[in-house]
């Protein structure tokens, strides 16, 4: 999809006649992805602009997943800052572990097929859209920050539509 956008174009550049693809949709003779748009727009496109190769998945998926985690990471210490909650070294040692391994993030990391990229994606989105959101609370640059949490739901929801469900919550709270 990367190299689809680079091109100018939506659909994949894979020949129907010559492969048999699989969670495609096949369109006037054309394979397109309905999943994964913001990791190919975010990762995958501007690796091949700059090097005129594709990024290897797996490497993908690691900085997705690390990003992930770091947007986890920095919004539950803000969350802590906002209830004034100050855990000793050791407690807070062990919820940055539990939030890095109690997700399914480890299991995710086991091999890249199909949905993982943009299942990662979507879990880098949600983390940083929930971190904006949590930083709109006390920041002077409040719009901002809703913005960003915004484009950042927008972004999940183009790496899997079903996290728009996040959106909801969020909305809600």
């Amino acid at each position: 999809l990367g190299r689809a956008f680079v091109a100018g174009h939506l659909y994949l550049p894979v020949r129907p006649a010559m492969h048999r693809m699989r969670d495609m949709a096949l369109y006037r003779g054309r394979y397109y992805l309905y999943h994964g748009a913001a990791p190919a727009l975010l990762l995958f496109a501007p690796y091949r602009l700059l090097t005129g190769h594709d990024l290897p998945e797996n490497f993908a998926l690691f900085l997705l997943c690390y990003g992930g985690f770091v947007f986890s990471a920095l919004a539950l210490l803000r969350m802590m800052r906002l209830a004034r909650v100050e855990p000793g070294p050791g407690a807070l040692a062990l919820l940055l572990l539990a939030l890095g391994l109690c997700t399914s993030v480890p299991y995710l990391l086991n091999r890249v097929f199909v949905y993982e990229v943009a299942i990662g994606g979507g879990y880098f989105s949600i983390a940083a859209a929930f971190y904006f959101l949590i930083r709109g609370f006390d920041s002077h640059r409040r719009a901002a920050c809703c913005a960003a949490a915004g484009l950042c739901f927008g972004l999940a929801i183009a790496c899997r539509p079903n996290l728009g469900i996040a959106a909801v919550f969020a909305i809600a709270a």
